[in-house]
């Protein structure tokens, strides 16, 4: 179902329309209007009663239609542990260890809105988010380990350039067998080949390998591995400091029997604001509100879904397409082959190649009419398929750390890359 957005967010059920206009004493509903001919009635009835003032059955029957009008009260706020959630703000000195505590952030205020929302349940963005967060560390994870290989290949590259005939071939090799794998080091193999002006099977050729043109593309494929690597850090970290407060004010409101979209006026998530420019994360959770009065399953997973492509919007447009503004070039050829892990398996995105992961309107389905498409291989078409998945909610594993490094060896001749590179590009 295609989300019009174009600058203007729709209004959640409940917001729109007037309210009723005053009743008055020459003009009443039909629920004042049936409350006054039963009261007289019962009057002429019983003769040993006197009837009611007028102006007092008036103002009871007024009284009776706004009770009927309103609308059913929300079910009581469950009680339910809210997270302290701290703002990060600089980069932390080992990036891995602030993307476990993001991604740990992210697990226990998508169980604080499970409990807050109740059954039947269904995935928050928090709940998206735990699984996106940890897919980032581990592509951190890579990248440094895409480092350690460049650093490994020029170490070999340049120790003995005399034997370079003897050894090169098994470098290549190694090479070769790195690229038979998805991931980091396959990208940063491949770049080191693209800027070197080779191709894949100049790896198997017979004859010198040209390990010239190798060394001089490496400082570039460094730069490129390095920027990716931080920009990853900084998208993380923002997109945390962005978001994971107004979960945590909202909840904690709620969790006290208080408004949790006051709390968030409160907390400077304010429409238009500097927090939320678009009022998008206020509409977010006015759905999200919305979608916990829901009356029946489907409906609270359509507001449920809203609510998260809300958020989605906002992140990806106001956080973090600033960033991938730097990154365009990198991502033109280290898109392909990219997929979202979660618990549910892996969601394949830019399906058949096309695009660019950096290029918002990619990314998110954005075409020219301003709709938004949920179609595979988008963020909207991942939030859909897994609209329903209950295996979302999993805790995502601690496996966020960087493997010790190769020892290198010492006086024999260098039969190949140091460590077993092919094994940690699976």
């Amino acid at each position: 179902m295609p989300v019009r957005t174009s600058g203007i967010v729709p209004v959640p059920p409940g917001r729109r329309g007037a309210s009723n206009p005053a009743i008055t004493s020459e003009t009443h509903s039909p629920e004042v209007a049936t409350q006054l001919t039963r009261d007289s009635l019962q009057a002429g009835k019983d003769s040993s009663t006197a009837p009611a003032p007028l102006a007092a059955t008036v103002a009871a029957a007024k009284a009776a239609a706004a009770a009927a009008a309103r609308p059913a009260a929300p079910p009581p706020s469950p009680s339910f542990h809210v997270p302290l959630i701290t703002v990060l703000g600089a980069p932390g000195r080992n990036p891995l260890e602030q993307n476990t505590r993001v991604t740990r952030d992210y697990h226990k205020l998508s169980e604080a809105f499970r409990a807050w929302l109740g059954q039947p349940e269904f995935p928050s963005w928090m709940t998206f988010g735990q699984h996106a967060s940890h897919e980032v560390g581990l592509s951190m994870r890579s990248m440094a380990l895409a480092r350690r290989l460049l650093d490994d290949l020029k170490h070999g590259l340049t120790r003995e350039p005399h034997r370079i005939h003897r050894w090169g071939p098994a470098v290549a090799d190694d090479l070769a067998g790195i690229l038979a794998h998805q991931g980091a080091l396959r990208q940063a193999v491949s770049m080191v080949l693209a800027e070197s002006h080779l191709g894949p099977l100049d790896l198997v050729a017979p004859g010198i390998w040209p390990a010239g043109k190798v060394l001089a593309a490496l400082p570039r494929v460094v730069r490129s591995v390095e920027t990716m690597a931080g920009r990853l850090e900084e998208g993380n970290r923002l997109v945390h400091d962005h978001i994971a407060p107004a979960f945590e004010a909202f909840l904690r409101a709620e969790s006290r029997g208080q408004d949790g979209l006051k709390a968030l006026d409160s907390a400077g998530y304010v429409r238009g604001g500097p927090k939320d420019p678009e009022g998008l994360i206020h509409e977010a959770f006015t759905w999200y509100r919305s979608a916990r009065l829901a009356p029946n399953p489907d409906d609270r997973a359509e507001k449920m879904h809203r609510g998260n492509l809300l958020l989605g919007i906002h992140e990806q447009k106001n956080v973090l397409q600033p960033i991938f503004d730097q990154v365009t070039q990198e991502f033109a050829s280290a898109s392909h082959g990219l997929a979202i892990h979660d618990p549910g398996g892996n969601y394949p995105v830019l399906r058949d190649g096309q695009g660019n992961w950096a290029v918002y309107s990619d990314r998110m389905g954005l075409g020219r009419d301003g709709n938004y498409s949920e179609a595979p291989g988008t963020i909207p078409g991942y939030f859909r398929a897994r609209l329903h998945d209950a295996r979302l909610f999993e805790e995502p594993a601690d496996d966020v750390r960087l493997p010790e490094r190769p020892a290198r060896e010492q006086g024999a001749r260098p039969t190949g890359l140091s460590g077993d590179w092919t094994s940690l590009a699976r």
